[in-house]
């Protein structure tokens, strides 16, 4: 693979190379465990820095597409995921030229017309975005929509799993989804059906809501409160991945209970016992808003994490 850089670009060079890198990965150009050009190679091909090639390797890696291994070199991650569609390289490539032919015929340049043409597309997405994420509880949805919204500069459609549910091939409005790890296994049956492409993310603890909580548990003791199913399916997880977040010493104020341990919620807000109650989004979703107005109960903020998130952009075949 050869790098072509632009000394007139807009964007810096680093971040020519990465996005070099990632468009041929989502096209099936390369894929994991292929070779990489050295930072000497490039340097020697380019004439680039090797700060610069360092740094755009190394972001790479930190967003879990390459591997820099002090001997082998520079490698795609073995544990990336290609896009379901193939050959995309070579359709693309020949839909360029024919392009290209007739813009050439226009008298326009070939770099105004791909300008123009960006432009549209971004206008166009937002009128017909063609990204959902999907999950089960609404709130979370929505504010992990937004997020990826945020992230890819692109309109991400917040879409629950029932809803989806009752979608018709001929109605969907969107061609790809992304959805949390726990719930991949049951989204991807239909989508499968519906033939949309479709990638898991990672879900995390936001850092606003870990500041928060310590802040809570600096000055009392706090309840963690998940539905029953999801305790059992991934609370150890959950809980555990919080507690490495705010420290030993702050953990033994930390309690996690499956809503089932503590039926009466109203009741335990009363008592004060706790200096906060946190409750999982499926139970925040269901009550009602007088309780969700008390000053010690909310509900934990999530995020996408950012690695996740680079893997489901290669596996969708997206470069945003």
């Amino acid at each position: 693979m050869k790098f072509q850089v632009n000394s007139h670009s807009k964007y810096s060079v680093d971040e020519q190379i990465k996005e070099q890198v990632r468009l041929a990965i989502s096209l099936g150009q390369i894929g994991p465990g292929y070779a990489l050009p050295s930072i000497r190679d490039v340097q020697r091909q380019s004439g680039i820095g090797r700060a610069i090639i360092h740094k755009a390797y190394r972001e790479l890696q930190d967003s879990g597409i390459l591997t820099l291994h002090p001997r082998k070199g520079v490698v795609v991650a073995e544990k990336i995921v290609l896009p379901i569609t193939n050959h995309r390289a070579k359709k693309c490539e020949f839909l360029s030229r024919k392009v290209f032919q007739e813009v050439e015929r226009l008298g326009v340049l070939q770099s105004t017309f791909a300008a123009w043409l960006y432009h549209r597309a971004i206008a166009h997405e937002q009128l017909n975005p063609p990204i959902a994420f999907v999950g089960n509880v609404r709130t979370e949805t929505i504010e992990c929509a937004e997020q990826v919204s945020t992230a890819w500069s692109t309109k991400v459609v917040p879409v629950t799993f029932e809803e989806f549910k009752k979608l018709k091939r001929s109605e969907m409005p969107f061609s790809r989804i992304l959805t949390p790890f726990y719930e991949f296994e049951r989204v991807a049956r239909r989508a499968a059906r519906l033939k949309i492409e479709i990638a898991p993310v990672v879900f995390t603890y936001s850092a606003a809501f870990v500041r928060e909580l310590k802040t809570a548990l600096d000055s009392g003791n706090v309840l963690i409160l998940l539905q029953s199913d999801d305790f059992e399916r991934h609370g150890d997880q959950l809980i555990g991945d919080l507690r490495q977040k705010i420290g030993q010493k702050r953990s033994e104020r930390l309690t996690a209970l499956p809503l089932t341990r503590s039926a009466d919620l109203p009741k335990m807000l009363a008592s004060r016992k706790y200096r906060c109650v946190y409750v999982g989004n499926r139970i925040w979703d269901s009550l009602d808003e007088k309780t969700r107005q008390l000053p010690n109960i909310s509900h934990p903020g999530v995020e996408v994490d950012s690695g996740s998130l680079q893997q489901a952009k290669v596996k969708l075949g997206l470069l945003v």
